[in-house]
Parts: C-alpha cells; structure tokens; sequence
C-alpha cells in the first residue's frame, strides 16, 4: 500500500520554490548581457531557447532525484512560486546591485583601453612609417631591376 508522507511532499515543496528562484537568478543572467544593449530578435530567441533548454535539463533531473521522475503538480507550483517571488523582490535589487559594479569596471576598461593606447600609438606609428619606407624601398628596387 502507497503512504503519503506528507512532510516529505512539503519539504519537496520547498526545494521547488527555493529551485524556482534560481531559476530566476539563471534567467537574469542569461539575459543581463541582452539587456545593456540592443539585441535582435534573434539573439533574444536564441538566449531564450538555451535559457529554456538549461531549465528543462535542471528540472528534469530535480523531478528524478525528488520524485523518481514523476511530474508532481506542486512542484511546478512552488517552482513557479519560486520564479515570480525572486522576480518581484529580489530580480529589481541584484539588477540594481549588477548595474553599480559594472559601470566602474567599464570605466576602468576605459581608462586603461586609454593609457594602452596612449603608450603603444606611439610605438605603433613609428614601426608604421619604418615599414611604409622599407616598402618604398622594396618598390624602388623592384622598378629598378625590371
């Protein structure tokens, strides 16, 4: 005879909203790098389609590991309790939080993109104009023995 043991359905419960709002973070950093700038279609769908396919693999092996495989409706319930509570509270935070570390990295890329090409121009123009004489040079030579 079947027992329903309900602190073990509770608890598993429990596990899909807590699974459910790491699905929220994995989806907000799937679409973080979509976000901050403008993104086709295209590339929309595609972050979309592997951000769908990770999900089904990770609840997949969720279901197998909790359930034995059995699709339970409160698991998808909590799941999606899960998803829209990390939406609604915390997504607006963490985005915040993204959004103030990474403005001073890029202007860190920024000021050392700067000095880099600030001491390297210099080089760079110099091996330029030793190769565009060594060119005329070759050329020079080349109409020369013809």
């Amino acid at each position: 005879m079947w027992e329903i043991d309900f602190a073990a359905q509770i608890f598993s419960f429990l596990k899909s909203i807590l699974l459910g709002g790491i699905y929220g973070l994995i989806y907000d950093l799937f679409r973080f790098p979509v976000r901050r700038r403008e993104a086709s279609a295209i590339s929309v769908f595609a972050v979309d389609l592997l951000y769908f396919a990770f999900i089904a693999v990770i609840n997949f092996c969720f279901l197998l590991t909790v359930t034995n495989g059995e699709v339970r409706g409160y698991l998808l319930l909590g799941a999606a309790l899960g998803f829209a509570a990390y939406k609604k509270a915390l997504s607006p935070v963490l985005r915040l939080a993204a959004a103030l570390v990474i403005k001073p990295i890029r202007v860190l890329f920024s000021l050392l993109n700067r000095g880099i090409k600030a001491v390297f121009s210099p080089v760079i123009t110099f091996f330029s104009k030793i190769i565009k004489k060594i060119s005329e040079i070759i050329k020079k030579r080349l109409k020369k023995s013809q």
